[in-house]
């Protein structure tokens, strides 16, 4: 996985999750976070990227994303920016095991599917009709494919 320093997160500056909040977590729903993603949650607890644009495909057709905030792991389950409130708030729509990592700027949910073996990164466009296209195989694919939009300078 890439460096994650190169993302240029502003971070919420968040203690990374401890065990315990991450076992909390992982029994609650009933999952086992990628290592990769835990050690993301340690890097960064949340915060928005500079380094924040993906593509996604849906058959034929590419469309172009971006990653406004990535949630934090906390004992906090009421937090807004938590991914227990907001797995929680996706559960309702795609069912059980998936857990929702990052929003783009439209609040549409960016999710690990971990029932996917290994866990894909897919993202639930609630204003088309609940679609999940993926964006990659696995949660260090996706941040390996994270770039700069050039549209922003």
């Amino acid at each position: 996985m890439r460096r994650l320093n190169e993302l240029n997160i502003d971070s919420s500056k968040l203690d990374g999750p401890n065990a315990h909040e991450i076992d909390d977590f992982e029994n609650w729903f009933g999952v086992k976070l990628p290592l990769d993603y835990i050690g993301f949650l340690r890097f960064s607890n949340g915060g928005s990227p500079e380094v924040d644009t993906f593509v996604y495909r849906v058959g034929e057709d590419e469309g172009e994303g971006a990653v406004s905030t990535f949630f934090s792991l906390t004992s906090d389950k009421d937090d807004t920016y938590g991914i227990w409130y907001c797995t929680g708030l996706i559960e309702s729509v795609l069912g059980f095991k998936c857990v929702a990592i990052a929003e783009n700027g439209g609040g549409d949910m960016i999710f690990l599917d971990m029932r996917d073996k290994p866990p894909s990164v897919k993202i639930l466009y609630r204003s088309s009709g609940n679609s999940t296209p993926e964006i990659a195989d696995t949660f260090e694919d996706f941040i390996d494919s994270l770039h700069l939009n050039p549209d922003y300078d």
